[in-house]
């Protein structure tokens, strides 16, 4: 049996980030576009991580909030992500995702806190392995959800130093970057960054198809919301089943590889056929976490240390 077949475009569940200072309108464009995408009586959940400031706009779309309050671990998130899902949310918005990764008990702070079998902090990749296998998790279970989701991310300007045309070191502002790990930003749909003076988009990241949705002189609106759905369900349906099946294999192989062999051998010959497009990842990542898991190795002062701009 051949392995090929014909292309055709799938339906999706999209991923949009929407990246911006404080005041460039993320939390209103972010509500205008998830009523677009739920439909007039879709359900939207909202994951507010800013002290009750969710709620702020109850009046322009009816949504349900829920408080995420330090800790900000990767774990936290996922249970909410998954209780929206269970809930029959069809659009979430995380606000803001970037708690996650700088704030109280996140990602960096958690890297920081990993100690070796003499407690003595862990230093270069080691110090990484948990913190990126927490976060893993929380990943696939925002790529692998059944429903669209909206993530907004606070910006900051990142400062490169570089020659000028004299020679001379000097410091250029590059632009606005979102907080949250650059790896993330490579699974969106399309990543926006909100303009703080007009509250207007720009493409960072966006498919052909839809980039004319995206004027830089025109506001994020319920409409945009709406063709996006549209364009999506031009493609062919999102079977639950498959994401629901892709979304277990992820879970088990990130208990390690003796879980994930005793899980395969379990699984129909159908249902292996199924995963086996993405065998090596989860591979890889039952790999990954049984490095995680094994008992923290004594400190080699030798390995080069990660510091915050390492993962920026």
């Amino acid at each position: 049996m051949s392995n090929f077949h014909p292309a055709s475009r799938k339906g999706t569940f999209v991923l949009i980030g929407l990246t911006g200072h404080s005041g460039s309108g993320k939390t209103y464009s972010a509500l205008l576009l998830a009523r677009g995408l739920a439909g007039e009586n879709g359900k939207i959940a909202f994951i507010d991580t800013e002290n009750g400031r969710g709620s702020m706009y109850s009046g322009l779309t009816k949504y349900d909030v829920a408080e995420l309050t330090p800790p900000f671990t990767s774990e936290r998130y996922a249970d909410l992500v998954k209780e929206a899902e269970e809930s029959g949310a069809k659009v979430l918005i995380i606000d803001s995702f970037s708690h996650e990764h700088e704030g109280s008990g996140g990602y960096l702070e958690f890297a920081e806190e990993q100690r070796d079998r003499y407690d003595k902090p862990l230093k270069g990749l080691q110090k990484w392995l948990r913190p990126k296998i927490r976060r893993k998790k929380l990943v696939n279970a925002i790529l692998l959800s059944k429903m669209h989701i909206i993530v907004c991310m606070r910006g900051k300007n990142k400062l490169v130093q570089m020659k000028d045309a004299n020679g001379k070191e000097v410091i250029v502002d590059t632009g606005v970057v979102p907080i949250q790990d650059p790896r993330f930003l490579f699974e969106m749909t399309v990543s926006l960054l909100m303009d703080e003076a007009t509250k207007m988009p720009r493409i960072h990241k966006c498919p052909d198809e839809i980039k004319g949705l995206f004027p830089a002189d025109k506001y994020l609106s319920v409409d945009t919301g709406k063709r996006i759905a549209e364009w999506v369900a031009g493609g062919e349906p999102v079977s639950i089943d498959e994401l629901a099946l892709k979304k277990e294999a992820k879970g088990k192989a990130a208990s390690g590889k003796e879980v994930f062999l005793a899980y395969w051998k379990e699984l129909t010959r159908e249902k292996r056929d199924a995963l086996k497009p993405m065998l090596n990842e989860l591979q890889a990542d039952a790999e990954e976490a049984d490095k995680a898991n094994a008992p923290p190795p004594d400190v080699d002062e030798s390995e080069p240390d990660y510091d915050n701009r390492d993962i920026m």
